[in-house]
């Protein structure tokens, strides 16, 4: 807006010295013409003033023309549309000021959003710092309840206890008893349990953990092996190898467990993707065939999900295996 205004007062300098000059040149009364020095006749001279021509070249002045631009100049208007004087400069000043009013205008609302956002922003902060504490209360809350809770436990139930007597003989024969039906259990737990682990370390091997011996399952659900010529337990194993002894372990029990008729095994059994924990396909291949000696031997569901479809195709028939080829889908 200032560089408008700033070009409109240089347009109208220009016009008002353009004005003036052209006015300067026509108040002139040339005697002789400047190009061949001939002397202006009395006519010549007369035509200016009444037909309004050049004394040198006959053409028309523009007397008009040049006042109505003489005094617009001077004045510093334009005409606009409806003939309605319009001041440019004037028009531009207005302008400006009314820009200037705009501006601080903006400022000042810009200066309330600021602080608007500020007082926000305060809150916003004052909101976390509650939160915070209501958090930390509530977990003094539980702290305390905790301690409450020990506390009680610690103390025990108030008033005074009476322990019942003990009948000694009572005790001694339940604790002869106890030691007499634990010798059974052993006994009969030893040579069954012998006979699982074999199982377990001949399955195991033939799923293709070579490197393990001396298979010991205890009454107590402990596993001890011996790997590379060192003694280690189950949790000691690498997974392809726990997989392999998972397996075995759970064939070995079935199967006995049928064939003695004890244990409590459901009978149903799921194995996911054997294959994913570095099982070649011959070693799936001994894996899916003691499973099927042990459905042949007891009353069991086995579910098998495998990519390694070959020892499925050789082992079941197509009543017993489901098999998805290229796109299709398993169900």
């Amino acid at each position: 807006m200032r560089l408008q205004l700033r070009a409109a007062r240089a347009r109208n300098h220009t016009q008002l010295e353009d004005a003036l000059a052209t006015r300067f040149f026509h108040q002139m009364r040339p005697t002789v013409c400047p190009r061949c020095t001939s002397t202006i006749t009395a006519e010549q001279q007369a035509a200016e003033t009444e037909k309004h021509e050049c004394s040198l070249c006959s053409k028309g002045l523009g007397l008009g023309e040049a006042d109505a631009t003489t005094t617009a100049a001077e004045s510093g208007r334009v005409v606009g549309q409806g003939d309605a004087p319009v001041d440019e400069v004037d028009a531009l000043e207005a302008a400006v000021e009314d820009g200037k009013y705009q501006i601080e205008a903006l400022g000042i609302q810009i200066t309330a959003k600021k602080d608007q956002l500020a007082s926000a922003e305060a809150k916003s902060v004052a909101g976390m710092a509650q939160i915070a504490a209501a958090e930390e209360r509530r977990t003094l809350e539980l702290d305390l309840a905790r301690a409450e809770g020990a506390l009680a436990v610690f103390n025990g139930p108030s008033g005074s206890l009476v322990d019942d007597p003990v009948d000694e003989t009572v005790a001694a024969v339940l604790s002869a008893a106890d030691t007499v039906l634990s010798k059974w259990v052993r006994d009969e737990q030893r040579p069954l349990l012998k006979a699982i682990s074999a199982d377990i370390e001949a399955l195991a091997i033939g799923f293709g953990a070579d490197s393990l011996a001396n298979v010991k399952l205890g009454g107590g659900g402990r596993l001890d092996v011996t790997k590379g010529g060192e003694r280690t337990s189950y949790s000691g194993l690498t997974p392809g190898e726990k997989l392999r002894v998972k397996i075995a372990t759970a064939v070995a029990l079935i199967k006995h467990g049928y064939v003695a008729g004890i244990g409590r095994h459901p009978g149903f059994l799921v194995l996911d993707s054997p294959a994913a924990e570095e099982i070649p396909e011959e070693d799936l291949a001994v894996l899916i065939g003691a499973l099927v000696e042990v459905s042949q031997q007891a009353d069991m569901q086995i579910f098998v999900g495998t990519r390694t479809t070959t020892p499925l195709v050789d082992y079941l028939p197509e009543t017993n295996r489901r098999v998805a080829i290229g796109d299709d889908y398993l169900w």
